[in-house]
């Protein structure tokens, strides 16, 4: 009994395919183009990927690059303001400290030429660097 059922399903599927041969050949041809295209997607799919990391490392690369930079950068002008800042209270501590010898100067002459203004003026000039310049009246 199963051969006739078999005999049976076989003639119906022969009919089937000499007045619908197309689409056993379209369901064929679709089979055979996803096998084909999905290698080629997957080769693509592997393609894109890789150059996406590739840009990602780039920039990453890129990004690191320009971070040690900015540090150094940083660092520099750091460096920078701090050696700035210290030369000038040096210069401050400078500036007072040669302030401090002028007064002691200037008042030991004082103190040694105090009933001469001419020897004290003559004194300050040569030590200081004055000009003196004298009176049309004094002569």
């Amino acid at each position: 009994m199963s051969w006739m059922i078999l005999k049976k399903f076989g003639k119906k599927a022969w009919a089937f395919l000499k007045n619908y041969w197309y689409i056993p050949v379209i369901l064929i041809g679709i089979v055979i183009a996803w096998v084909l295209i999905s290698k080629r997607l997957s080769k693509l799919y592997n393609i894109i990927a890789g150059q996406t990391e590739s840009y990602r490392n780039e920039i990453d690369a890129i990004n690191k690059v320009h971070n040690e930079e900015m540090k150094k950068k940083q660092e520099i002008l750091n460096a920078y303001h701090e050696t700035i800042a210290k030369l000038e209270r040096e210069y401050k501590i400078a500036v007072d400290e040669l302030n401090k010898k002028k007064q002691k100067a200037v008042k030991k002459h004082v103190e040694e030429y105090y009933d001469d203004p001419d020897s004290l003026a003559k004194k300050l000039s040569e030590e200081f660097g004055f000009k003196i310049y004298k009176d049309k009246e004094d002569g």
